[in-house]
């Protein structure tokens, strides 16, 4: 499956942790609270802890960052970062859609699979 292509109702999983050389993170699951800024969204997490993650794509993104949407972001441990989030995936009425701009150029499709 690539950005912007999901079955209604299938879960999709994580295929594999590497594509051509980039170690693909692990995602945390959470709920979009808001985008604000540009570059900054709140993400509700599982926990209910709010926190302020990365958002790489500075478009408009519309259709994608509706309050209430599922979002996966994921963790950086480098210390030296503003922000120790990064969005990285949103699904907006049963579709994947990553954020990152260099998504759209087809690692996507081997980063996700159904079931």
């Amino acid at each position: 499956m690539y950005c912007g292509e999901s079955h209604v109702g299938e879960t999709a999983q994580p295929a594999h942790d590497r594509y051509q050389g980039y170690e693909l993170p692990d995602l945390i699951q959470g709920r979009l609270v808001r985008r604000y800024k540009r570059f900054l969204a709140d993400i509700e997490l599982e926990d209910n802890r709010v926190v302020t993650a990365h958002c790489p794509n500075s478009g408009s993104m519309k259709g994608c960052a509706v309050p209430g949407s599922k979002v996966w972001i994921s963790r950086s441990s480098n210390p030296r970062r503003k922000l120790k989030y990064t969005w990285e995936v949103t699904q907006v009425d049963g579709i994947f859609i990553g954020i990152i701009p260099w998504c759209q150029t087809g690692w996507s499709k081997r980063l996700w699979r159904t079931d």
